[in-house]
């Protein structure tokens, strides 16, 4: 009778007690359906979306301000967009844009600096994710992208109708910078686009090629470090990062809409147009890419390109640079610039300290300077790092900027 009247009492126990966890495990199911974002009074709300002052960009001909209107705040949709970190770049998949942050204007509007009377710009309705204004040197246009839907569209503006237009037919890969910049003549942009024939990005292997090996080399000098986050990890992630920032550069008639394609596609860095129009200077990276640094200190090449595509001459040839003192630069040619003052005259520095600031020496740059087709020569030793050179107009003059980490 004892154990008949026990087991009564286990029986009647046990479905109380799943009751009851049944009953929490509802109320909780109920609360997680039930959450939402939640927004605070509205005089808070009505404090934090107080619109911006709008950003200027102050025509070259200094008679008339761009007035681009700032996104106050990310919109949820924008922070759920996918990102890829691919050797020190974040990278949109859907559009190829360009992910770092997330900062953009929305609204368009001229000012007349004589008279203060302002003219909005009628942009289409798709046109609201604005990408930094580039006006021409004369002042009667600038040029902006959109990252739209399905990519980064090229728009021009004309200053004194306010008539806006889209370059059709080609997508701007902004990714690695110079993705959109005036030639000389000031009516012709230079743009980093979208391959034509780029297809569908390469998909993720089922099973790994191999073990990833990394060597130290024996180097035991102290070494510039970065997140490991945004580092290429294996092949697959090397491949995605030829994909999204290889560009098809390519000139582009703003008038007639007209785009001239140059050279072949590539993983094109910095580019830049010779003053005189005739060249373009081309820094194109190349394999081996490594697992330890961004894509900057990546194997490039350094060229000299006319506005055909071909190559004119090579300015540096320059290796990986895995191993760069901390606060220090790579060894060998850096920095390619176009003097200003010259149809096509390039200058560059190069490290006297084997790039580390830790060893004394008198001076740490070597300035050269080069005409294409001609000799390279000094032109001025910096007694601290070089940080800018600016050519003034007449004279022959340049302001050299150089800097000491260990004091800035």
């Amino acid at each position: 009778m004892r154990t008949k009247r026990f087991m009564k009492k286990e029986n009647r126990t046990v479905p109380i007690f799943l009751f009851g966890v049944l009953a929490i495990t509802l109320c909780v199911g109920a609360a997680f359906a039930q959450q939402k974002y939640e927004k605070p009074p509205q005089e808070i709300l009505d404090v934090l979306n107080a619109p911006l002052p709008p950003t200027p960009f102050l025509s070259p001909a200094r008679d008339m301000l761009a007035l681009a209107q700032p996104m106050v705040y990310p919109a949820i949709s924008d922070l759920a967009e996918p990102m890829l970190r691919l050797a020190g770049v974040r990278i949109n998949p859907r559009t190829n844009a360009e992910r770092s942050y997330i900062y953009y204007w929305t609204t368009l509007t001229l000012k007349r600096i004589s008279d203060g009377a302002e003219f909005p710009v009628a942009l289409p309705a798709g046109v609201r994710r604005i990408g930094p204004l580039e006006w021409n040197a004369t002042g009667t246009m600038f040029a902006f992208t959109n990252e739209a839907a399905d990519g980064v569209e090229l728009w021009v503006v004309e200053a004194a109708t306010q008539k806006v237009r889209q370059i059709p037919g080609l997508h701007i890969n902004p990714v690695l910078g110079s993705e959109v910049q005036w030639m000389p003549d000031q009516k012709t942009l230079l743009v980093k686009t979208i391959p034509a024939d780029r297809g569908a990005p390469p998909a993720p292997p089922l099973v790994p090629p191999g073990p990833k090996i990394q060597e130290s080399l024996g180097v035991s000098a102290a070494s510039s470090t970065y997140e490991a986050r945004d580092l290429l990890k294996n092949p697959y992630d090397a491949d995605l990062f030829d994909y999204y920032t290889s560009s098809q550069l390519a000139l582009v008639n703003v008038t007639s809409g007209e785009v001239t394609r140059i050279g072949k596609p590539a993983v094109f860095g910095q580019v830049s147009a010779a003053p005189g129009g005739q060249f373009l200077l081309v820094e194109r990276i190349h394999r081996p890419y490594s697992y330890l640094v961004a894509y900057y200190r990546f194997p490039k090449e350094v060229e000299v390109w006319t506005t055909d595509g071909d190559l004119a001459e090579t300015a540096a040839s320059l290796p990986l640079a895995e191993q760069v003192p901390i606060d220090g630069v790579p060894t060998g040619p850096r920095e390619h610039m176009w003097r200003s003052t010259e149809a096509a005259t390039l200058v560059w520095a190069e490290a006297l300290d084997g790039g580390n600031p830790k060893t004394k020496v008198p001076n740490r740059d070597l300035v050269m300077m080069k005409s294409i087709g001609g000799t390279a020569i000094e032109l001025y030793k910096s007694e601290e790092r070089l940080a800018n050179l600016q050519w003034i107009e007449k004279g022959g003059l340049a302001l050299v900027y150089d800097y000491d980490p260990d004091r800035n």
